[in-house]
Parts: structure tokens; sequence; C-alpha cells
């Protein structure tokens, strides 16, 4: 949309957007020291800012919005909103993603790789690790503890578990396979180095081996079988033994939901659907086709967006695969 404009255009373009970025830094009502300037954010959201959905709480919804000109990014920030459209606001610049809520906390990662604590209510912030010689990957907040990966400068990795209450820090394990971790119960789920699944028990504090998982962990259920997939199948592992469940060609996100995997497709022309797999009936079925693929959820709700900064927010109804806007023009 942008490479459109003209020269002169885009000259009063950027003097608008660096006058809003100097008005972002003269307040001081967000937690990191750069708040939110309604004039820059009035501009910038009118120009279909790159979205994703990254955590729900009751009726509101918490969700990473950035701004690109010419392929580059200039403002990124955690924001919440009401699922009705109200509500908008600006909870910290610099937001990068793994978002957790718990209470009235907010557990995730900044731009540069450290694990943040905000206040929702204060809009304080704590930098709880991360620093020059490591950087934090996919927290997540199990019962009353926050796991996270935490890997040097070499790319080894290590699983931590913070006691949110006790804000007291302990090493799981070591030289693990860093990309995804899964809650199973109070217990957290990840894969080792070899690619075995392992279960660390936060009360007795040991570690279960459960053998090889060649595939990314999606979720471990309640009955102790891991769902993964690898390639374009869907696969549920249980005692060692495995089996397929589905596959599907082009996947390019999934979402497990009350016993339902929902997976968006898009194909060469960017063309998406949207299936849901019920793990009760091992039945798969088509709920939409849509412009872009899943990028997360809020109760019944499906999101979807662009990954090229230039699309909407789309929510699907689960229940009638309706299809609405969400309009996130400032409010």
């Amino acid at each position: 949309m942008y490479k459109m404009y003209n020269g002169i255009f885009i000259f009063i373009t950027l003097l608008i957007l660096l006058s809003g970025c100097t008005s972002v830094n003269k307040s001081n009502n967000v937690s990191n020291g750069k708040p939110e300037s309604s004039e820059f954010i009035n501009y910038n959201i009118g120009r279909n800012p790159n979205m994703f959905i990254m955590n729900s709480k009751g009726d509101t919804i918490y969700y990473k919005s950035f701004v690109t000109v010419n392929n580059e990014r200039l403002y990124q920030g955690l924001y919440s909103k009401k699922i009705d459209g109200k509500g908008r606001k600006l909870l910290y610049n610099d937001f990068e993603g793994f978002l957790n809520v718990y209470n009235d906390l907010l557990y995730f990662t900044d731009t540069k790789g450290q694990l943040v604590e905000l206040n929702m209510t204060s809009l304080k912030a704590n930098i709880i690790d991360g620093n020059d010689k490591y950087h934090i990957y996919g927290p997540l907040v199990i019962s009353d503890i926050l796991f996270y990966n935490r890997i040097d400068n070499n790319d080894k990795c290590a699983l931590i578990a913070y006691y949110i209450k006790e804000k007291k820090a302990i090493e799981v394990a070591q030289d693990i396979y860093w990309r995804f971790l899964s809650n199973y119960k109070d217990n957290i789920c990840f894969l080792d180095k070899n690619r075995n699944i392992n279960l660390w028990n936060a009360t007795s504090k040991e570690i279960t081996s459960y053998g090889f998982f060649d595939m990314e962990i999606l979720q471990m259920l309640n009955d102790g079988s891991v769902i993964g997939y690898k390639n374009k199948s869907y696969i549920r592992s249980l005692n060692g033994e495995t089996s397929v469940l589905f596959e599907i060609e082009n996947m390019f996100n999934s979402i497990i939901i009350d016993n339902c995997i929902y997976v968006s497709t898009v194909d060469k022309h960017n063309y998406t659907q949207i299936f849901r797999y019920s793990l009760k009936t091992s039945k798969l079925d088509k709920i939409a086709s849509v412009d872009f693929p899943l990028i997360g959820y809020c109760g019944k709700y499906l999101f979807c967006s662009s990954d090229s900064g230039m699309g909407d927010l789309l929510i699907v109804n689960t229940d009638n695969g309706e299809i609405k806007t969400f309009d996130d023009r400032f409010n």
C-alpha cells in the first residue's frame, strides 16, 4: 500500500510519524517510559497495522500491533481491548510475544529478549530475567509457576521455573530442546536435547521421560498423551505408542481448544481455510474460509490476521463460522 504513495506524500508521512514519536517520549503514563501518543496511534491504526492476538482473559483480549512503512517496523506495542471493540489501551511498548495472564499481572518477552512482569493496574514493569549473555523464549504460566527457556549466546538452553509468589527462580533442566513448552495438569512438559518427552513434577521436582518424540509439541492432554505435528501429520503419542490423527497440506498455524484442534491452511495464492478436528469424535471439518491465517482465540472466537502488516483482524465464531472484522481504531 505504501509503495503507491508518491515521494512528497511519503515525506509528509514520515514527518507526521516523527512528530508522533517525539510526543510519545514527553508524557509518562506507560510502564516502560515510552507512553502512547494519541496523535501517533490515531494516524497509524487507520493504516491497518499488523495485529496478533496473544492471550485473553474474560472478555478482554491482549494483542501486539505494529506499523510498517517501506518494510520497516516503526512502532510495536502490547494493547488490551474488549472483544466488543471498546476500551483500547496501550500497555507496553517494545513488546515481542509469549504473553501470559496471571491475575492482574502479565508476563511476556520484550524486543530485547528479556522476561517482563507488568502490573495491569499500575502499568509498572519489572525485568525478571534476560541480559546480553542470554535471552528468554516461550514463557508459560502453570498454576503459580512461570516456566521459560533461558538461551545463552551459544544456543544452549536451560529450563527455568520462576515461583511467582515467592519471586524465586530455580533451574529445572539444562541443555534442552528449546522451541516448545506445554503443560500437563500442574506439571511442565518439554523436549530434551535428544528429543525425548520429559515431564517435570512441580511437587516432587523429579523428571520422568516418556520416550522419543521427533516432532513439535502442541500440547500434553490430561490423559498423558502428547499432541504434536511433523510435516503434514498431526500425531498423538501415549506411553511411547504413536498414531496419526489426521493429515493436512499447507498448515500455517494450529491451536488446541477444548479437545478440538483448529488448523489454518494457506495455499500459494494466500487463500486460507480453517479446519476443526475433534479429539472426541475423530472428525475433521472445515468451518470457515478467510483472508488470513489463524493467530489466536478468545473463548469461542478464533482470530485471523495477515503477517504482512497490511491486513485487518478477522473474528471467526466457532459455533456457526460467522466472520467479522475487529475494528482496531483508537477509541
